[in-house]
């Protein structure tokens, strides 16, 4: 599980990258406010992702001192 979550931190830190360079680019107020919400988003959910692989690793972790 640990690879898939990396995988979706990465998707999502890319998608946030794309969407800050898309709102530096923006040649209006509203569409720029539009790619920061978006990139807030995409870097709100890869740190909901990264808490959830903290977790995971720290369960494996219990359960392998509780195995020795």
């Amino acid at each position: 599980m640990l690879l898939k979550l990396a995988e979706h931190i990465r998707d999502a830190q890319e998608r946030a990258l794309y969407c800050a360079e898309h709102a530096a680019m923006a040649n209006s107020p509203n569409a720029r406010a539009e790619w920061v919400e978006l990139e807030h988003g995409w870097s709100r959910l890869a740190g909901s992702y990264l808490f959830v692989e903290s977790v995971e690793r720290f369960i494996l972790d219990m359960d392998r001192a509780k195995a020795s």
